[in-house]
């Protein structure tokens, strides 16, 4: 029999009809005589055990039983998932061909090979790889199979994050956690390899802003006149300035003001014209689309991936979001004009955009030297009603299709004058552009989206030449003040774990990353901050993302260890040269071990500063159940709309203890025998 194992039954149900499993079964599909069959996982089938599995003494946090460190990983079955488990170990038994066919990135490695390796297979095995749910896009992939173990890395890279994630976040916790009662902290410190340092990152960049001193300088701007024709132009100064060449004395500034006035004119040193031509934007990557929706419509991050993966799961009209490449291979140029077709079909709106289509351009998206595991997100040939999609799926949808569009435009290009004058012996400079092809920005005129580089001023300026003078008609001197940085928004965080180098302090350490190196995934970036936001680590006030009070406490609490976003990045990097197959997953594992065992021994026995922080904006509630865990407050949705629970912050460690809340927002405790 030949199997295919899927992540989800939406997948199987997708591509039972192309392989002719059509009969439905106990959780799976089969042909009519058996040979071939279709089933699923319902996601992770398999979990790492708690604790308490190694030893029973592990229910209770001590220091004395830290670290935790499994000689041999044990994996348990899934509660919840149970019964299909059992379909699938059946399945598997009769199985001497198995086709995996989860979601084509780590974790859907991990879910198949889990199994695969439980149910010690030996058979044949092979990988079907899709970049969309589309009937073309499976039926491409079907008759492409890959050999498994082109793609087996992608599980060790997956089981070596998870097992570090355990070690590192398991231990951590317990630890600061007993340590923390001593100095006054109450609840759970949870502490997580990326998480914590992402942490970090925003509790710095707010502390940066609380205690910035803003400082005064001054600015002198003088409008001109050529031909009748006013432009604008700014002063250039060359004394009394900062480091980045700002002039900090107002008398100096209001000295050169009264000169201006009595020069009334400006003469012109040089002009320098530069033809400038902007490419069309490639397609997105996760976190592009991401950035991209955080600054035109105020979307989370969360909110993004799972308007993203509806597009692609639920609706088929877009690829595979989760990739960090904007690249598309060679090969899917022939497949433009369909594209192309469907785009104009699902929405004959865009059929007003056709003349400026050249579907015989090649732009630089198509490039295989560039393409990574998962080629950019772009719309597939489905065609459907748009009015089956939300109001946020359909801008969404359209970011992604007008960037693919673009490509078959023409550049846009502008004409980019400098002008350097001299007035009062003193230098000014003007900038203005003159628009020569709009090109692809007409699928984006009302718009302003960040996708491409914008010019430096828009003004227009009349045609002058070296030597020609200008009349002053105004001076208008400003008094200013430096800004601190902005807080932390979806998009800027986004780009502040992509690119962490930049904020690394050590010479060593940020040499050794590469400069596209981060901490996270584009899987799971959003999940990180989203666990964040749960732990009442950070809130949101409108776009900006800030620490709360208790974050501030522990960010000082712990060691710069489990906080450098350096050593995180680091070990991005080999957990991506795991799945790349340039290292082995045992070097890494020991690593790890080595690393935690040191950090228990070393702070094991040691004093928390107290805790003087009192978090006003939530309230902590021990556990009645488990006595050592903090409620989690939550949000639910029913029937009857929204409503507030509390479940154990420790559930990972087998309390299930839950309760609802109240209209105020509290637990609605119940005695517990």
């Amino acid at each position: 029999m030949k199997l295919f194992i899927c992540e989800k039954p939406s997948q199987a149900k997708d591509i039972q009809k192309h392989i002719g499993a059509t009969v439905n079964d106990n959780g799976f599909y089969r042909s009519s005589d058996g040979k071939i069959c279709i089933t699923w996982c319902v996601g992770h089938l398999l979990e790492l055990a708690e604790p308490h599995v190694y030893d029973e003494k592990f229910k209770k946090w001590s220091i004395d039983d830290l670290p935790i460190l499994p000689e041999k990983w044990v994996y348990n079955i899934a509660q919840k998932t149970s019964k299909q488990f059992k379909v699938v170990q059946g399945l598997v038994k009769k199985a001497n061909v198995i086709i995996i066919a989860t979601d084509p990135d780590r974790e859907g490695e991990a879910i198949a090979w889990s199994l695969l390796e439980r149910f010690n297979w030996k058979g044949e095995t092979k990988r079907l790889w899709f970049s969309a749910l589309d009937d073309a896009s499976i039926r491409k992939a079907l008759a492409n199979l890959k050999i498994a173990s082109e793609t087996y890395p992608l599980y060790l890279a997956a089981q070596a994050r998870a097992k570090a994630d355990w070690l590192v976040g398991l231990n951590s916790t317990r630890l600061f956690t007993l340590l923390g009662r001593n100095s006054g902290f109450e609840g759970v410190l949870s502490v997580g390899r990326v998480q914590t340092p992402v942490l970090k990152l925003i509790v710095d960049r707010d502390r940066e802003i609380k205690n910035f001193i803003p400082k005064p300088y001054f600015s002198i701007n003088i409008h001109l006149s050529k031909t009748s024709q006013i432009f604008n132009a700014t002063w250039m100064p060359e004394e009394n300035i900062d480091e980045a060449g700002r002039c900090f004395s107002e008398s100096f500034a209001r000295q050169i003001a009264q000169k201006l006035q009595h020069s009334r004119e400006a003469k012109v040193i040089d002009v320098n014209t530069e033809r400038v031509k902007f490419s069309p934007p490639l397609a997105f990557s996760l976190s592009d689309l991401q950035k991209a929706c955080s600054k035109k419509y105020g979307m989370s991050m969360p909110q993004v991936l799972n308007i993203a993966q509806s597009l692609y799961e639920t609706h088929k009209i877009t690829t595979y979001p989760r990739t960090d490449c904007g690249y598309l291979p060679e090969s899917m140029f022939d497949e433009a004009e369909t594209i192309v077709s469907v785009i104009m079909k699902n929405d004959p709106e865009m059929a007003k955009f056709m003349p400026q289509v050249n579907l015989a351009h090649k732009s630089r998206l198509w490039n295989d030297k560039k393409v990574t595991a998962h080629h950019g997100i772009i719309p597939t040939s489905k065609i459907i009603e748009l009015s089956q999609l939300s109001a946020d799926e359909l801008k969404v949808y359209d970011l992604i299709r007008r960037n693919y569009l673009a490509n078959f435009m023409v550049h846009n290009e502008v004409d980019k004058t400098v002008v350097n004058l001299i007035s009062a012996e003193q230098k000014f400079q003007a900038k203005g552009t003159v628009l020569v092809e709009l090109g692809w920005k007409v699928l984006f005129a009302k718009d302003n989206i960040e996708n491409a580089e914008d010019v430096d001023d828009k003004q227009k300026l009349p045609v002058l030449s070296s030597g020609d003078t200008c009349i002053i008609s105004k001076v208008d001197i400003r008094s200013l003040q430096t800004k601190p940085p902005a807080h932390f928004d979806d998009a800027s965080l986004l780009d502040a774990m992509k690119q962490i180098a930049k904020y690394i302090e050590n010479p060593q350490l940020k040499k050794m990353l590469k400069e596209t190196s981060g901490i996270g995934t584009e899987a799971t970036r959003a999940g990180i901050v989203e666990t964040l936001e749960k732990r009442n680590y950070i809130e949101r006030k409108k776009k900006a993302i800030l620490a709360t009070d208790i974050a501030y406490a522990l960010i000082d609490t712990l060691p710069p260890v489990l906080k450098d976003p350096g050593m995180t990045a680091l070990w991005e990097q080999e957990l991506e040269n795991i799945a790349t197959g340039q290292q082995q997953q045992s070097e890494f594992m020991r690593k790890q071990y080595i690393f935690i065992n040191q950090l228990i021994q070393t702070y094991k026995r040691a004093e928390l500063p107290k805790n003087t922080t009192k978090n006003s904006k939530a309230k902590s509630y021990d556990c009645p159940e488990c006595k050592s865990g903090a409620l989690i407050k939550r949000e639910g949705k029913n029937q009857k709309g929204k409503y507030i629970w509390f479940g154990c912050s420790r559930y990972k460690d087998g309390c299930k203890f839950t309760c609802f809340g109240d209209k105020k927002g509290n637990p609605i405790l119940r005695s517990v025998k």
